[in-house]
């Protein structure tokens, strides 16, 4: 992303995008695993299970709805829209360099340096960082199947 201006946090635009290259008109949200619902049906499974359940499963489904609605506002504006796994920031962050630089136009295999870790860095808040760009609806992110067995609450 050498030579690429960009902002972080953009409160003019829906849902305050982490990143923003405003000249080639891409967004990235680097969304928190437990609070956009990563893996919402294994995760929505065991808060049933826990203290407040109803609360908790509102209130992340509101910011699914959200995540989605601000994702559908930005691109009728005509914004490409990223969004990725927090975890998967930290797993692999030359992948999430290598999806971003496609979408701004760079070559397919563009060699990435230590400038684009800081830029993660910086958006995810860690020194760790990596991440796989994910789909757009909440169900196709749901890739993990948890059997019958561990879905089931705990009988404490």
């Amino acid at each position: 992303m050498k030579g690429r201006r960009y902002r972080k946090n953009r409160t003019d635009l829906p849902g305050a995008p982490d990143i923003v290259f405003s000249g080639a008109r891409v967004i990235v949200f680097v969304d928190g695993d437990f609070w956009h619902g990563k893996s919402w049906k294994t995760r929505k499974a065991k808060l049933r299970c826990g203290h407040n359940a109803e609360y908790w499963i509102r209130k992340i489904e509101r910011n699914i709805a959200r995540d989605r609605d601000q994702t559908r506002d930005l691109r009728a504006a005509g914004w490409i829209v990223l969004r990725v796994w927090e975890s998967e920031v930290s797993a692999n962050i030359h992948m999430v360099v290598h999806r971003v630089e496609s979408m701004l136009g760079h070559p397919t295999g563009a060699r990435t340096s230590g400038r684009h870790v800081r830029v993660a860095a910086q958006v995810h808040g860690s020194t760790h960082v990596g991440e796989t760009f994910r789909p757009n609806t909440h169900e196709a992110m749901d890739r993990t199947r948890a059997s019958d067995a561990s879905l089931a609450c705990p009988d404490w």
